[in-house]
């Protein structure tokens, strides 16, 4: 299975430094355009089947890459973010203020009832890879998600206990793809490229320097 992990386009959540989690927060009208820039980017690509978070953020740009495929979009809930529970919708700074005990903590190790854990979003993210194996064997799928689940996915895959923080970084509508012959054999091939985003950059860069 070749399978390409693609994060939302960016939200007004992104924007205002928000902790997102598992609610529900639309594109923004740039996370719009890069979601657009993205799905032309990979318009000549084959591609077998789309899966989605079922959150509007990854949805919205699920769509826009499936317009190019004749494909519908399915929607899994266990390819949402991590449930940050009260933390969701604050900034760092209204963490500071409501919990100051947990400002700059790592919640994914904190042990509170209502934040998903580290080992849990490896288990949920192993759990997405077993059965899209299952479905798509010898397939091309893209997997439209978000930034902590897909970087818990592949320090999962890895067998990277959990540092404290996330080390791969995962940019709006950015892609890694990974060759699966199993789920404990298979080849990353690129993590968070975006060469859509750098192409519209470099034209930008062209028009202006005329």
């Amino acid at each position: 299975m070749h399978l390409r992990l693609i994060r939302h386009g960016e939200t007004v959540a992104n924007m205002e430094g928000r902790m997102q989690g598992q609610s529900d927060f639309p594109l923004s009208p740039e996370g719009k355009k890069q979601a657009q820039l993205l799905a032309k980017w990979l318009s000549a690509d084959q591609i077998d089947a789309i899966y989605s978070s079922d959150l509007s953020r990854a949805y919205e740009t699920a769509l826009a890459i499936a317009r190019y495929h004749d494909l519908s979009v399915q929607t899994r809930e266990d390819l949402r973010e991590i449930k940050l529970g009260r933390f969701e919708k604050l900034t760092p700074a209204e963490i500071k203020q409501k919990y100051p005990a947990y400002y700059q903590a790592d919640l994914l190790s904190c042990g509170l009832d209502d934040v998903e854990q580290a080992e849990q979003v490896y288990q949920r993210a192993l759990r997405v890879v077993e059965d899209l194996l299952a479905r798509h064997f010898g397939e091309r799928v893209v997997v439209v998600s978000h930034g902590t689940f897909i970087g818990c996915l592949l320090m999962a895959l890895l067998n990277i206990k959990w540092p404290g923080k996330r080390i791969f970084a995962v940019g709006n509508t950015s892609m890694t793809t990974i060759d699966f012959r199993s789920s404990r054999q298979f080849m990353i091939l690129g993590v968070n490229e975006q060469p859509h985003l750098q192409l519209e950059a470099g034209q930008i860069q062209k028009l202006g320097a005329g």
